[in-house]
């Protein structure tokens, strides 16, 4: 089966949990309703690695936290803006959405939240 641009391999799928923690710690946040994320560059060895968060607190059933990250999953796969594979950055993605929300209020959250950080970056090395 071949990849297309729009997927989602397994290795860009942030799985350390040494790495996880990093990125919360010192990555740089961003906010756009539903979404939160932390951004962190990483060392070079590795590409992109994103990871998708649905806390227990807010949604206390696992259905409706599978349906969350699942959601933004989708909405992250699909942006215009996603950052290219070969960048080396962790990105954590959590949802602060009531468990109501519709795919199309989550999808305009991971966008401009996307184009901010594309934003960022351009201003980032541009200068």
């Amino acid at each position: 089966m071949r990849e297309t641009s729009q997927s989602l391999p397994k290795t860009e799928r942030l799985s350390s949990k040494i790495l996880w923690g990093e990125v919360v710690r010192k990555g740089t946040t961003f906010f756009q309703f539903p979404v939160k994320a932390w951004i962190c560059p990483i060392g070079d060895q590795l590409n992109l690695q994103v990871a998708f968060v649905a806390p227990k607190k807010r949604f206390r059933k696992a259905v409706a936290r599978n349906r969350q990250k699942r959601l933004l999953r989708e909405a992250y796969r699909l942006s215009p803006h996603r950052p290219a594979c070969h960048i080396h950055y962790a990105m954590v993605f959590l949802s602060v959405a009531p468990e109501d929300v519709s795919f199309s209020t989550v999808q305009k959250g991971m966008d401009k939240l996307l184009l901010q950080f594309k934003n960022q970056m351009n201003d980032h090395h541009g200068n």
